[in-house]
């Protein structure tokens, strides 16, 4: 099994830019989730973190529906290598804010409402999972079953 660390955390935190919500270093953050999903490709179970639907969702919370379009292009052929998308529900753990997690609740909101849609509209295996940390592991360990 391999795990795939949050790359736009490593991003933000290694490259300190002025904004990461942009439409250039949203895709900088996707080419960096795919670079790290392939360097596991050949592992038999793979947890990511994050995804590479990550930025175009972020892209539209934003308002930035033209380069969401093409970060949509650009992973078109990389969707398929996902087996099943785990979607954490919002209204169960409080927004923790630091040096790198800056977003407003409204934009929290907005971009969860997106990933919904956009995982429905894609046709896009996935789970939307609630409950507090502890049972939400569970759930997650339970659909992929890891004891």
């Amino acid at each position: 099994m391999a795990f795939v660390e949050e790359a736009a955390r490593d991003l933000i935190l290694r490259l300190k830019p002025k904004t990461h919500f942009s439409f250039k270093f949203q895709s900088l953050i996707q080419d960096e989730v795919i670079r790290r999903e392939k360097e596991v490709q050949n592992y038999p179970l793979i947890i990511c973190d994050r995804s590479v639907i990550d930025a175009i969702v972020y892209c539209r919370a934003l308002g930035l529906e033209k380069g969401a379009k093409k970060l949509h292009r650009k992973v078109l052929d990389w969707l398929p290598t996902y087996t099943k998308f785990f979607l954490l529900d919002i209204a169960d753990i409080p927004l923790e804010k630091d040096n790198v997690r800056t977003d407003r609740i409204k934009f929290r909101e907005k971009a969860h409402i997106l990933f919904l849609e956009f995982l429905e509209k894609e046709k896009l295996p996935y789970k939307l999972i609630k409950g507090t940390k502890d049972e939400r592991l569970k759930k997650i360990l339970e659909e992929i079953r890891i004891d």
